[in-house]
């Protein structure tokens, strides 16, 4: 790396720039699709989550969180939601605080605060009715990867963990 470009990616780390270099959200408006549910949950620290839900039937049995990569929203997911419950699976895909119809973070983002995201969002998953809660499947992607891994290690009623295009690190 050239002396410039290490200098440049030092004042980005100093000022808190590489976040938002990082961190994407899209917050494109959107229609939820007729099939699936609009679910709004409450993180530990009080900020409003979106997803979207759909149920395989009314009985309990398997689920699946689905956790989308970094410059996207739950718009991106709705036609995997709907395989998934095709499938005989109920599904829950959310947005991290400041991505879709979730309430934006106070300062900026962290691995930790997209965890706390995280967790909220199988917590919310496993309160439903139609959620068998020891059989839980995470599916991660991109970004996703990090947090699906992260509550597969912490969650043992988690029964299943698919990692689509993860990253071998992150520093930060």
């Amino acid at each position: 790396m050239s002396l410039s470009r290490t200098l440049l990616a030092v004042m980005l780390c100093a000022s808190g720039c590489a976040e938002s270099l990082f961190y994407q959200p899209s917050t494109t408006p959107f229609r939820t699709p007729a099939d699936q549910e609009d679910v709004f949950f409450v993180t530990p620290d009080g900020k409003r989550l979106h997803g979207l839900f759909a149920a395989s039937g009314e009985t309990p049995g398997p689920a699946v969180l689905l956790l989308h990569g970094n410059a996207g929203n739950v718009s991106s997911r709705a036609a995997m939601v709907r395989r998934l419950r095709e499938a005989g699976f109920s599904a829950l895909v959310f947005d991290y605080r400041g991505y879709g119809r979730s309430d934006p973070p106070q300062g900026r983002y962290t691995r930790d605060l997209l965890l706390t995201d995280a967790e909220a969002a199988l917590r919310y998953l496993r309160s439903r009715p139609e959620v068998d809660r020891q059989r839980i499947a995470l599916v991660g992607s991109s970004l996703g990867v990090a947090f699906a891994t992260a509550l597969g290690a912490r969650h043992p009623e988690v029964r299943a963990l698919v990692a689509m295009s993860g990253f071998s690190t992150w520093q930060g």
